[in-house]
């Protein structure tokens, strides 16, 4: 069996170490975006049912 040196090693693992950083900042930053995008279409959904509960009232008010 054949056994690499060390420097090729500390390099290989040096580069493998580096693109799996690379990656995991890529994978945080896309679930951030996803986590943000979710709460930004739950708010819109409150604030429709809200101005739709508002109309409601608004509608039975003046219907009296």
């Amino acid at each position: 069996m054949v056994e690499p040196d060390m420097k090729f090693f500390k390099q290989e693992m040096l580069r493998q170490f580096t693109q799996h950083m690379i990656y995991g900042a890529a994978l945080q930053n896309k679930a951030g975006e996803f986590a943000s995008r979710m709460l930004a279409m739950k708010n819109a959904k409150d604030n429709a049912t809200d101005m739709i509960k508002n109309l409601k009232l608004s509608f039975n008010k003046v219907r009296q």
